[in-house]
């Protein structure tokens, strides 16, 4: 039953090219199937991703959509054989030989041999494929969460900028605030230093009106006994000029 399995997965994910036939004992190409010279497609997500004579793309693949396939590359890794250590330029990945069990563990998730197990098994391949739906929508699940990690550690990087253009913000505001203060500071010290040269200017005037005032004041005065002077002299030229008449009429 499991060599049946095994071959049935076997030709589902045989190469269509020979040249990447020689290339496929990398274990990763057990998540991959063959379109073309520049195109495989992967057994997981039946997705294409493209090829260029090496398994970068694909392991890329295999560790942005289905980490958790990834991670099992490393426990499933083969061990090199000694010749393989000493030829380190044309060293490539040998396959590990897995059992037919493991095959099927591995290959449950693609789409077309789950309902061939599911018809092949009958009860209990339909509970591995639930199984395996459930880890499919399980790993889905965990994709969202991380997008949604994503998406909370670009807010959280949004908000920061924000709170730091906020505080630039207010840091200028107070600036500003400052400055309009200050310059209210100075016009108050001018408007009070105009009020005061205006007190002083008015309280010169009121000294000048004063002196002007006394000046003539005495000017009037002088011009009263300048009056008094020539009123007095008047009538001492008259005076005299009478006791003159009556000495010579005697």
């Amino acid at each position: 039953m499991h060599s049946r399995i095994r071959r049935s997965v076997s030709q589902y994910s045989k190469p269509s090219s020979s040249k990447m036939a020689a290339r496929k004992r990398s274990i990763v190409w057990s998540f991959f199937q063959a379109e073309d010279d520049r195109r495989v497609l992967c057994l997981l997500c039946m997705k294409t991703v493209l090829y260029f004579g090496h398994t970068t793309n694909m392991l890329r693949h295999l560790r942005t959509k289905h980490p958790s396939d990834f991670s099992s590359l490393d426990k499933r890794k083969p061990a090199t054989d000694a010749a393989s250590k000493r030829n380190d330029s044309g060293c490539v990945e040998g396959m590990k030989a897995q059992s037919s069990l493991q095959l099927f563990f591995d290959y449950a998730s693609v789409p077309i041999l789950r309902a061939f197990i599911s018809q092949f098994f009958g009860p209990l391949g339909a509970k591995w494929s639930e199984g395996v739906r459930i880890l499919e929508r399980e790993r889905e699940l965990t994709e969202a969460l991380r997008r949604v990690q994503q998406e909370e550690g670009r807010s959280i990087q949004l908000q920061k900028e924000l709170l730091q253009q906020f505080r630039e913000m207010d840091a200028e505001r107070r600036m500003l605030q400052n400055q309009k203060c200050e310059q209210e500071q100075e016009h108050a010290r001018l408007r009070k230093e105009k009020e005061d040269l205006q007190k002083e200017k008015n309280e010169l005037q009121r000294e000048k009106e004063e002196l002007q005032k006394e000046r003539e004041e005495i000017q009037k005065e002088k011009d009263e006994l300048e009056k008094q002077k020539q009123e007095l002299d008047s009538w001492k030229n008259s005076h005299a000029q009478g006791q003159t008449s009556g000495f010579y009429n005697c």
